[in-house]
């Protein structure tokens, strides 16, 4: 900085590396530094000015350290000097002064590269012991995880005569490819189609299937009779029920790590979900396996009491009409939604407040899989269906149709509906059956999930949109704003481009025919024709510049001439 006596310090300390780098550095030309690099006898084709920068302070740097600033100043002043015989035409002085500058300065050269060499030595030796640091401690997480007690045997499926010793592997190595989260408890799909569970067992929402008293209830499940005994019945067997019940509950089995769910080690398992005390998987086969708590009817088997806290601690497999394959699904706290190969929708579980989207007619609790009529008369395909706390949505298939004609046919994506089902406390107004969003019409929507109170969901071009309660600003808007009514862009995570030059001040270096720098700042980007470009005359070094008003960092520049572009 003090060679071209061009430092300024920057008032804003967080901002200093752009201020050096768009301010700074912009008082000094690159023809300045090309020659201070090229009479110390550096090689300046490859480098653009940033490195010509960085390798004279490297060069500075050492001059001082061994040879004192006097050396610097010197070598300054010659350069001064000859930028100004050059204009003068003088080549004799600038080559002696060059071959001068090089000879004195190639002592330092070796020392320059002894520094680097150096430098990368030490580079070297921290990575090392970082990257043995990261391995030790791996080892000690991996030897905590993966204890012998947790040692499983894997039965393989196709046995063969070369076959050798039984395989094992260890449950910390196994790689995972999709996860799933409910309120206290978490299922995962190995790499292998296994499906792994851990966290809070109460309501064998674990599907371990063990504890006393449990085979009482996987009886009474495959026989459609989950559930503990009616007030009809006699008080005996409601005590004996209850005492059952209460023994489970008192031997319930909680996992601190992952555990294979054993009756479904056959079955490669494609998705999960978790609810508040149950959940779901879709298997190969299209099958639903579903366990878990069974209040309200959310495990769609049956209608049960609601007497005692009956669960279900092994998957069991929900019946649907005939020929209907299942692809995806959904848990919310009370409710589930399944989604057909067919692009059907399936809702069952608790119906209060509108959540299954079935229809006004439909109270209490809905005991098994109920087709959502209205989007199947509406010609709706589902792609996927989501669960919230007390509402429901919907998103149809995105498909690609082709516009235009000749070279104009252009591949436009449609489809990506929402659909959205109620109470008016989170979606803003009651609804009891399935309700496009219209503020979504035109925006395809991939992915969609549903919280407590809040909706979500992500288009096709990656914007996210939320609505719903914005407690503590958990929907990413502004938190003065408590309720979002309609869906809203999450503007911290995207924003449109903007035309940082739009009606700033602007100045070239000369005008031709009336087209002046304020042309390229009056929001116009087309550029078909030279009246709506900016034009300079033939001038040696012609320029443009604006002031942005701001620091900013340009990471690509476009030059056009009249035969092609240049990046």
């Amino acid at each position: 900085n003090d060679y071209y006596q061009v430092w300024e310090a920057c008032p804003i300390r967080e901002l200093r590396m752009e201020h050096m780098e768009n301010i700074v550095l912009q008082r000094v030309t690159v023809q300045q530094t090309e020659l201070a690099l090229q009479i110390r006898g550096f090689d300046t084709t490859s480098m653009n000015k940033l490195q010509m920068v960085y390798k004279l302070h490297e060069a500075i740097s050492l001059e001082q350290e061994h040879a004192g600033p006097k050396l610097s100043q010197s070598y300054r002043a010659v350069e001064k000097e000859i930028l100004e015989t050059r204009d003068e035409k003088k080549k004799g002085f600038e080559e002696v002064a060059m071959q001068t500058g090089i000879a004195i300065w190639k002592p330092l050269q070796q020392k320059l590269k002894d520094w680097h060499e150096e430098k990368e030595r030490q580079l070297t030796e921290v990575r090392l012991r970082r990257e043995e640091l990261h391995n030790t401690q791996y080892e000690r997480w991996r030897e905590r995880i993966t204890t012998a007690e947790r040692t499983e045997q894997l039965v393989p499926s196709i046995v063969t005569e070369r076959g050798g010793a039984p395989l094992t592997y260890r449950t910390g190595a196994l790689g995972f490819q999709s996860v799933a989260a409910g309120s206290f408890h978490v299922l995962a799909i190995g790499q292998d189609g296994r499906v792994y569970s851990w966290g809070d067992g109460n309501y064998g929402r674990l599907g371990q299937g063990q504890g006393v008293g449990m085979e009482q209830h996987a009886k009474a499940a495959r026989a459609g009779k989950l559930g503990g005994p009616t007030p009809k019945q006699s008080a005996k067997a409601a005590a004996l029920a209850a005492e059952r019940v209460a023994m489970a509950a008192a031997k319930r089995f909680d996992a601190s790590v992952p555990t294979e769910i054993q009756d479904l080690s056959s079955k490669p398992v494609l998705r999960v979900a978790c609810g508040f005390s149950h959940s779901a998987a879709v298997v190969q086969s299209g099958e639903l396996l579903v366990w878990g708590g069974g209040n309200s009817g959310k495990l769609g088997l049956g209608q049960i009491t609601d007497e005692f806290e009956c669960y279900c601690p092994f998957p069991v497999r929900v019946k649907f009409p005939e020929r209907v394959r299942i692809a995806q699904v959904s848990c919310g706290n009370a409710h589930t939604g399944a989604v057909s190969e067919d692009g059907q929708v399936f809702m069952w579980g608790c119906a209060d407040s509108g959540r299954l989207g079935l229809g006004s007619r439909f109270v209490g609790s809905v005991a098994r899989p109920t087709l959502a009529q209205t989007l199947q008369v509406a010609g709706v395909r589902a792609k996927a269906v989501a669960c919230g706390t007390s509402h429901t949505a919907v998103i149809s298939v995105v498909t690609k149709v082709a516009e235009g004609k000749g070279v104009n046919r252009v591949a436009r994506e449609v489809g990506g509906h929402v659909y959205i089902a109620g109470p008016a406390a989170v979606i803003g107004k009651d609804r009891h059956t399935f309700h496009l969003v219209r503020e979504l019409e035109g925006k395809p929507v991939a992915q969609v999930s549903c919280g407590s109170a809040s909706t979500g969901c992500v288009t096709v071009e990656g914007e996210l949109y939320t609505w719903g309660v914005n407690k503590s600003g958990c929907i990413g808007h502004s938190l003065h704003k408590k309720v979002v009514r309609r869906p809203r862009l999450v503007k911290c995570l995207y924003r449109s481009p903007m035309n940082l030059a739009l009606g700033r001040p602007a100045r070239q270096s000369s005008i031709y025919n009336k087209r002046g720098p304020h042309i390229a700042v009056n929001g116009c980007t087309d550029g078909d024709g030279e009246k709506l470009c900016c034009h300079t005359q033939i001038d040696s070094q012609a320029f443009w510049e604006v002031d942005l008003g701001r620091i900013c960092r340009l990471e690509k520049i476009h030059l056009w001439n009249r035969q092609r572009s240049e990046e």
